[in-house]
């Protein structure tokens, strides 16, 4: 995996869509926490995508998934050979159908009467980058156009504060921004 991050970083000309794909046939625990620091240490400002492929019954599928999570990439499993060829063209149609090479979703949280509503958390399945220092912040690479993201939002709302508000008033508790980076 060093060797695929140090390509993609040395190229001559970017892609506007770049993916690893990596495949395996075996067991390699702790690799995750490998490629987790090798992520943290390359320091690439182009967004790209990891995809994995597991041969067989002996790869470790929940190893290659959390890999593929790491840059919002997908698992496929091979059972058998005749399966090679169905899983990279589903993987290569995907990223054929980017419509974006990134989009940045900012969720803002409104106030009123001075007292600020605040998000607390944000909660996704594999649908994006949470950043830990700012819940509201999303960022999706390369999605395609079929693709759907779901997110929950956890909200401390401080209704004691906001007690002096009308009856049967609607507020709105957030707003989103969204930030489309080279739209296809």
């Amino acid at each position: 995996m060093n060797h695929a991050f140090r390509i993609l970083k040395a190229r001559k000309s970017m892609n506007s869509i770049s993916s690893i794909l990596l495949f395996s046939d075996g067991s390699d625990f702790g690799c995750q926490e490998k490629i987790r620091h090798s992520l943290s240490l390359i320091g690439m400002e182009t967004p790209f995508s990891i995809n994995t492929f597991g041969f067989g019954y002996d790869h470790e599928k929940d190893v290659l998934t959390e890999i593929a999570e790491f840059k919002q990439g997908k698992f496929f499993f091979i059972d058998k050979p005749e399966s090679i060829d169905r899983c990279l063209v589903e993987c290569i149609g995907d990223l054929a159908i980017a419509v974006a090479r990134e989009v940045n979703i900012n969720i803002i949280p409104q106030s009123y009467q001075n007292k600020s509503i605040e998000i607390v958390n944000l909660y996704s399945n594999n649908s994006g980058t949470l950043h830990d220092e700012n819940p509201g912040v999303v960022n999706i690479i390369q999605p395609s156009l079929d693709t759907k993201k779901e997110f929950m939002l956890e909200l401390k709302i401080p209704f004691d504060e906001l007690k002096d508000l009308q009856n049967d008033i609607i507020l709105p508790l957030a707003t989103a921004e969204i930030q489309i980076v080279n739209l296809m």
